[in-house]
């Protein structure tokens, strides 16, 4: 049904007419997902989305901390550890961008609430603008970097790859020696 005469068109959530890519619906068979509760169509359109992801041209930079550890490690001066993750992956960026002679990066991350959104952006320019230990303010400042925040509703399809992505890789650090098909798929863009 097409908008009313001067409707406004502007709303927090997106119009489209896909469906998004989204792990856990995926892995729980939720929603437009349901249809995945047929073993037959489960195989086919995981096979379907394991060759989207096999064949999409991108890099995939991935940090994990394991928080418990890292509390125990650090105790009360532990850093947080998505601070640490952010730190970690823009650190593997600059020096990727610097083999690939590449500076300018516009970044996306998944919005998450104001609050997680306001502070992964005070931590992203603190990056950039100070440094970390591992590369040098002057470093960072050599990047054209943008931040930018997107819902999953927006469907993005860089954020719908990297969600894809996300859960082989988390359970590939929680335990490497379990049969992890997804992730066999996804290491090759690491």
């Amino acid at each position: 049904m097409p908008p009313r005469k001067g409707a406004d068109l502007t709303t927090k959530r997106s119009l489209h007419e896909g469906v998004n890519l989204h792990s856990r619906e995926i892995r729980k068979q939720l929603g437009p997902f349901a249809f995945l509760h047929h073993p037959e169509k489960r195989a086919r359109f995981m096979q379907d989305v394991s060759h989207l992801i096999a064949n999409v041209p991108f890099t995939l930079f991935v940090s994990a901390v394991r928080k418990l550890e890292h509390k125990e490690r650090c105790g009360a001066e532990a850093a947080s550890p998505y601070d640490l993750a952010l730190e970690f992956t823009m650190e593997r960026v600059r020096h990727f961008l610097g083999a690939e002679k590449g500076t300018n990066l516009p970044v996306v991350a998944e919005a998450r609430g104001k609050n997680e959104d306001m502070t992964l952006g005070n931590v992203f320019f603190r990056i950039l603008s100070a440094g970390t230990r591992g590369v040098s303010r002057e470093e960072f400042q050599g990047l054209d970097c943008s931040l930018v925040f997107r819902s999953k509703r927006d469907n993005i399809a860089g954020v719908q790859v990297g969600d894809l992505c996300a859960y082989p890789c988390a359970r590939h650090v929680l335990d490497a020696t379990k049969a992890n098909p997804a992730f066999e798929v996804v290491k090759a863009h690491l």
